[in-house]
């Protein structure tokens, strides 16, 4: 019997055991290794798996430090340590749009309000020019927040930008 082995981008070793009962074999990868696909890959590069929410589609794995929120925003993961952990109580503000927007999928507020998602507070009609700006304001709530720099006022050109506004403002 023969077994071919596909080129791994590290030389880490593979166990074959032969099950000579059935005639076939599988491979195993050493301690503190995971099979991914054909290759062995660290348990530490790993990251979290996260099932489908979808019967029949495959899950998707989420990188260490990664974030993910379910297509109807009502719950929340989060991946440290390779530990996933999941906030079900997540929830957009009825303000809030659940979308996705530069590849990240969670709750915005929408314009004329400000905060993370969960919570949008209307902003009076005035958009901050910057995160230093929102802090002044009183919001302590780092998120995703629309912005109008002054230096486009003219322009009339709003920016939308992550302030964390709970490190005074920036």
């Amino acid at each position: 019997m023969s077994v071919n082995f596909a080129r791994l981008p590290v030389q880490i070793p593979i166990v074959v055991s032969i099950l000579p009962a059935k005639g076939s074999h599988s491979c195993v990868c050493p301690e503190g290794f995971l099979m991914n696909g054909d290759n062995c890959i660290r348990i530490e590069d790993c990251g979290c798996y996260i099932e489908s929410e979808t019967d029949g589609e495959r899950g998707e794995v989420l990188k260490e430090g990664g974030i993910y929120v379910s297509p109807n925003c009502d719950k929340r993961c989060s991946c440290t340590d390779n530990h996933l952990s999941c906030d079900d109580s997540y929830q957009c503000d009825p303000n809030a749009d659940c979308e996705e927007r530069n590849g990240l999928l969670q709750c915005y507020c929408p314009s004329g309000y400000s905060g993370d998602g969960t919570q949008c507070r209307p902003t009076g009609g005035t958009v901050p020019s910057d995160c230093k700006e929102l802090y002044n304001n009183g919001e302590r709530t780092s998120g995703v927040y629309e912005i109008k720099p002054i230096i486009c006022l003219t322009l009339r050109l709003k920016f939308t930008v992550t302030c964390l506004t709970g490190e005074a403002g920036r």
